[in-house]
């Protein structure tokens, strides 16, 4: 289960992959919701008709991949920036401002 802390930080990137499990959330729904576990599981029971359990499961998985997929990346710059390609994390962050303007 995610704690308040993971889901603020990650609820954009958490928010787009619950709208692709339950496509009748909104915008606005994801606006009131903000980042809160409890009231994003009742919400979604609200709307879905599912269980607790089921949206929790739901949840958990979600973070476990996310988390899998995190480690994974970590490790890939970790063995980039040891074999000499230095900085890989910082490098990404100013492509990303650049793109941006």
């Amino acid at each position: 289960m995610f704690n308040r802390d993971e889901l603020q930080g990650r609820w954009k990137e958490a928010w787009g992959k619950i709208q692709e499990r339950w496509g009748e959330l909104t915008e606005d729904d994801f606006r009131v919701v903000n980042g809160r576990y409890d009231q994003l599981v009742g919400l979604i029971q609200r709307k879905t008709g599912e269980t607790k359990a089921e949206v929790e499961k739901y949840l958990a998985e979600f973070r476990k991949q996310s988390d899998a997929e995190r480690a994974e990346y970590d490790q890939h710059v970790s063995d980039a920036e040891s074999e000499g390609f230095g900085d890989l994390e910082s490098l990404s962050r100013e492509e990303s401002i650049r793109e941006r303007r």
